[in-house]
This record gives C-alpha cells, sequence and structure tokens, in this order.
C-alpha cells in the first residue's frame, strides 16, 4: 500500500461503513467515449458513436474536480474503448493529481501503443479484458485478428512492469476456457477476474439475447471457478453478486444504490443519473454539479434506489460494490473475494 492509498483510507471506510447521514457519491463512471474498436457479442455499446460531442480533457477534469469537492474518490475510465481518446493520459493523470484512486478497463487492442506512457505506469487499477482462447476470442469480439495483438500487448506491458487484471466475461460457449485463461494469467503473475455474463440493457441500445449467453448452473460454474483459484491462486469472482444476478438481481437481496454512490459522466461531460445505463436526468456541463446533484428531480430518483422500471431487467457487476454502502461485512467479503 502507498501513500496515496492510504490517504484514502478514511474516506473508503466512510463509505464502507455508512458513516455519513445521507449517502454521498464516492465513485466515477467516467466514460470517456463511446467508440469502440470491437464488437464484443456480450457487449451492449452501440455500433453508432452515441455520444460525438466529447468533451476535451481540461473541461472534463475541470468537472471532475466538482465531484471531488462532493465527495467522489474512485474513478473508472470506461467506454467504448477508453485508449481511443488520444488524450486519455491527461486525463488519468490530472485525476491522479486531484487525489482520484485510478482505474481504466480496456479491450487492449491499443494497449502496446501506451506500453511506456508513464501515465499508464501510475494508474492505480489498470484492467484488460481477455480470454484465453484464439477462435473463441476473435469470434465473440467479431475481429480475426484481435486475440494474437491482444495477447501479445498483455505480455509486452507485464515485460515493461506492468501488472493488469485480465477481465473475463463468461458466456455458456465459452466458459471452458475458463482454464486456459487462469493458466494464462498465472503464467504472467496476473490476477483474473471472471464474471458470468450479465444483462445490461441501455437506453441507446438493446438488442443482446443474454440468456441464450447465460451459464445454467451458477452454483456449478461458481464451484468451478473456486476449483480454478484452488490450483492457479490467481482466479477473482464475487459469488455473492453472482448468485444475487442468479436470483433476479439487485431488489431481491439489496437495493441498487447507482444512483446514491456513482457519478457517471458521459462522453461530453455531462452527469447522468440514475447510472451509466440509463439517463432519466442530465445535468449538463456548464451548470452548477452540486446544486442541481440535490435538486428535486435528482433527489427522487435516488430515493427509488433500484426499484424503476427498467431496474428489474439490470444485472449490472460493476454496480454492485458500490451498493454495499453501509454493509460492511458484505463489503470486506467483496474486497476479500475479489480485490486482494
Amino acid at each position: 500500500m502507498n501513500l496515496h492509498d492510504v490517504r484514502l483510507l478514511p474516506d473508503a471506510l466512510r463509505f464502507t461503513l455508512g458513516m455519513s447521514r445521507e449517502t454521498r457519491p464516492y465513485f466515477v463512471s467516467c466514460e470517456v467515449t463511446l467508440r469502440c474498436n470491437l464488437r464484443c457479442e456480450f457487449c451492449n455499446i452501440p455500433s453508432f458513436n452515441a455520444v460525438q460531442n466529447e468533451a476535451p480533457a481540461g473541461q472534463m477534469l475541470s468537472r471532475l474536480r466538482e465531484a471531488y469537492a462532493m465527495g467522489c474518490r474512485v474513478i473508472s475510465f470506461t467506454g467504448g474503448e477508453p485508449l481511443m481518446r488520444s488524450d486519455i493520459g491527461a486525463l488519468a493523470e490530472g485525476c491522479r493529481e486531484q487525489g482520484y484512486f485510478t482505474g481504466l478497463v480496456t479491450n487492449g487492442l491499443l494497449l502496446g501503443d501506451h506500453i511506456n506512457a508513464e501515465w499508464l505506469h501510475r494508474l492505480d487499477a489498470p484492467a484488460v479484458s481477455f480470454l484465453a482462447d484464439e477462435e473463441s476470442f476473435n469470434r465473440t469480439r467479431r475481429h480475426p485478428r484481435a486475440y494474437a495483438r491482444i495477447a501479445g500487448n498483455i505480455r509486452e506491458a507485464v515485460d515493461a512492469g506492468l501488472s493488469p487484471v485480465l477481465f473475463a466475461t463468461l458466456t455458456r460457449d465459452t466458459f471452458c476456457h475458463a482454464e486456459k485463461t487462469a493458466q494464462f494469467a498465472h503464467n504472467l503473475g496476473l490476477k483474473v477476474f471472471f464474471s458470468l455474463v450479465q444483462r445490461a440493457p441501455r437506453e441507446e441500445f438493446d438488442t443482446i439475447d443474454y440468456a441464450a449467453l447465460k451459464i445454467a448452473d451458477t452454483d456449478d460454474a461458481l464451484n468451478a471457478l473456486a476449483r480454478l483459484n484452488n490450483e492457479y491462486g490467481c482466479v477473482r469472482f464475487d459469488s455473492d453478486f453472482e448468485r444475487m444476478q442468479a436470483n433476479g438481481g439487485f431488489n431481491d437481496t439489496i437495493d441498487c444504490l447507482a444512483a446514491q454512490t456513482v457519478m457517471t459522466f458521459k462522453p461530453d461531460g455531462s452527469i447522468c443519473l440514475p447510472c451509466p445505463h440509463y439517463s432519466l436526468l442530465s445535468i449538463p456541463p456548464e451548470m452548477p454539479l452540486a446544486a442541481h446533484w440535490s435538486g428535486e428531480q435528482a433527489t427522487r430518483i435516488r430515493r427509488a434506489k433500484g426499484t424503476l422500471p427498467f431496474c428489474r431487467d439490470c444485472q449490472q457487476i460493476c454496480m454492485h460494490f458500490p451498493s454495499l454502502y453501509g454493509h460492511p461485512v458484505r463489503a470486506v467479503r467483496w474486497l476479500v473475494k475479489t480485490a486482494l
């Protein structure tokens, strides 16, 4: 643990224990672009660019300073493919200087272009989406040469001193390649986080048949992943979330608190509520963030706590930990099972 992580501990404890009168934003989900150079079969990023007007880094960082002042401490750069933005390094470095814990999820296709960039080595939590089977990887990513390039980029990153976490989404057809992926990670000294494909509809695009992709028996799948971890030691997965997903999602176990604890930044610098996938309220870049975040409409959306009509079909793992506000036992279990 470095000094940067130590400075985040008081805020992390307040979030985990629920030590504030009301939930407050702690995480930023920053969709820096909706452009992508892959078309993964399980991903709901639209084939068209739904947000073409991307805010420059300076404008985005100004908005992120407002979010930090309101309590946000952890930021994840997502997309689309974040490395398609030429100023992603400036965004990441700017957030690090502000005090954020910084993460980035990439498909890895452009990773080789940034291997020696200082900003990439200063990220707290870089991650690459990957599956260690060439035929399945290229087919599910709909790119004939993706595997060779991305696998090579991951190896090059490790040789350069980086330790990205591998993210592997497993479907009914690709679960059989989990062991290959665990072996790949183990051989490089990396961790691999497995998740069973989850339904994540978006307002811009929702045509994926998730039922056809889902693994039939969640318990069998989790037992298989546990055996892989016993053998390789590098496997991580969130069994609490996976069982919750199999039983119908957030409302059956805990409330989804995405609207309370996550600020969703769109590529144009606007902030939307309640979550990254649906926008009932958009706060434009020119509007004061704190005032509109606490306004009547935003407050009404937060009080719904995941009970809005479109929430019933959403099963998003990236919103699970942010929903553990005030659940210290569950939060610690999440850290032990997935992050440590």
